[in-house]
């Protein structure tokens, strides 16, 4: 596989003389539809609100992996 390939080996978007666009991480976040692996899919209760979903199904566990597996904070640690 190829870096912005989704996993089933195939590109969805293409430039208009054909080359493969690749989506960034894998994702369409910006764009209005987008196609996802049924692997990627998690359905939320249309009662919980969309700011902590949001928060809790991307931006912590985005930041916590960032800071924990590529700066290597650990407990106790101190940054600016």
């Amino acid at each position: 596989m190829q870096p912005g390939m989704p996993t089933d080996g195939t590109f969805r978007h293409h430039t208009l003389d054909g080359l493969d666009l690749g989506h960034v991480s894998k994702i369409g976040a910006f764009a209005e539809h987008t196609v996802v692996s049924v692997n990627s899919i998690v359905k939320v209760d249309r009662s919980l609100p969309l700011v902590p979903a949001a928060l809790l199904a991307c931006a912590i566990p985005t930041g916590y992996g960032s800071a924990i597996h590529q700066a290597g904070v650990r407990g106790g640690d101190t940054f600016s």
